[in-house]
Parts: C-alpha cells; sequence; structure tokens
C-alpha cells in the first residue's frame, strides 16, 4: 500500500481476494515484482485518470504512448505482455462508434492502416486482428484492439478463424517476465516507424481537411 492506495503483486489474476465493495474495481497492469500489479480503484475511475495520479506506481517504459494527437492515443496494451500489442483509443469519453463525430472517425480509420502499415513494415507482423470494444460503464471508453498474430502459437497459423481463437488464453501466453524487454523494443521501433513516415502530418492534413469541409457545408446552408 503506497498513498493510501491498495494494491497486489501477483502471478495470475486468479490470486486475487473477492472485493466485497461493489464501489471498487480492480485495475490491472503487467509488471510490479510479479507478473501483475493490480490496484483497487473506485468504479468509475478510467485507466486513463488513474495514470495520471499513479504513474510511479507502474513501469511506465511499458505504457507510454507511442502516438498521440489531437485527441487520439495509441497505447501499449497494459493488461497483456504481447509484443506489438496496441490499443487506440479517445481522451474525450466516448462509449459508442455511432458517437463518434464523423472526423474523428475518419482519422481512426487512417491511424489503424498506418498502425498495421508499421506492425508489418518495422516489427514484420504479417497477420493481426481488429477488436472494437463498446461499453456502458464510465471507465470503459470505447477502443480498439490490434492484436498481432504470432502463427506458431494458432492451430491454422496465420489464417486461424477468429470464431476458433480463445483470445484470453492465447493472450495469456505471453508472460511479462519474459517478454518486457521486447515489448519496450516493438514501442521504440513504432515510435520510430510514426517519426520516419511523419504520421503526425497525415493526421494534421485530415484533421484540417475535415475541419474544412465542416465550415463549408456550414457557409453554404
Amino acid at each position: 500500500m503506497k498513498n493510501n492506495l491498495v494494491y497486489y503483486d501477483v502471478d495470475d489474476l486468479k490470486e486475487l481476494p473477492i472485493l466485497e465493495d461493489k464501489n471498487f474495481r480492480y485495475l490491472d497492469f503487467i509488471g510490479g515484482s510479479k507478473e501483475f500489479r493490480v490496484f483497487v480503484v473506485p468504479i468509475d475511475l478510467t485507466r486513463n485518470d488513474f495514470i495520471k495520479k499513479h504513474s510511479n506506481l507502474i513501469d511506465m517504459r511499458l505504457f507510454n504512448p507511442i502516438y498521440e494527437n489531437k485527441g487520439i492515443v495509441i497505447t501499449p496494451d497494459m493488461s497483456y505482455a504481447l509484443p506489438g500489442f496496441y490499443v487506440l483509443c479517445y481522451k474525450s469519453y466516448v462509449h459508442h462508434v455511432d458517437s463518434l463525430p464523423d472526423n474523428l472517425m475518419m482519422r481512426t480509420g487512417i491511424l489503424i492502416k498506418y498502425l498495421r502499415k508499421g506492425l508489418k513494415e518495422g516489427l514484420n507482423f504479417e497477420c493481426c486482428n481488429l477488436y472494437g470494444d463498446e461499453k456502458e460503464r464510465i471507465s470503459n471508453p470505447l477502443h480498439y484492439w490490434i492484436v498481432p498474430k504470432y502463427p506458431e502459437l494458432l492451430k491454422d497459423g496465420l489464417d486461424h478463424k477468429l470464431m476458433d481463437l480463445n483470445l484470453n488464453e492465447y493472450l495469456k501466453t505471453f508472460k511479462y517476465s519474459q517478454y518486457k524487454d521486447q515489448i519496450i523494443r516493438c514501442n521504440e521501433k513504432m515510435i520510430d516507424y510514426f517519426k520516419e513516415i511523419n504520421l503526425k502530418n497525415i493526421d494534421d492534413s485530415i484533421f484540417n481537411l475535415s475541419s474544412r469541409s465542416v465550415i463549408i457545408s456550414i457557409t453554404s446552408k
């Protein structure tokens, strides 16, 4: 316990005691002295807000964004030690795809494209699965998972069908103690790749184009 914040370092999340108070939940991160460091937090506290206050209690080399611009953030996943597993999310707490402003949806598509391109050209991942996750709870805003496929771990290699994949078991295959350094290297390579292609300039051009389109549409009415 530090700063009156309760956390557990465990090798398996099944080791955690049951939380009796329904106003609190567990917030897990890979790392700590074992495989996971898990905090007891208020049920509506978002991961982003937690990190703003308590980044000193986790290894931010694993979790720092690889890209951040105008309301969109791409970070390594913080719950699983799969190198090359990234999450695209938003600074505003949007919960459903249909609630996204059109310009944000356009930029999302472009950024996912170049993230995927970087995973192939920078990290040599031939195939990935893409997931969108919507939830109602305030602490779980809309986000997208980009999960690389390690063919040696899949029954049918890169052609493994999505419905045949036990995603939880696949992700749990990767242990923090084994893959920590590889995660950090992947993050560094992706940051370098985004700088090389000037992703911010590409993103800004879409942002500015869509903003001008809105102005034109309004003034033409």
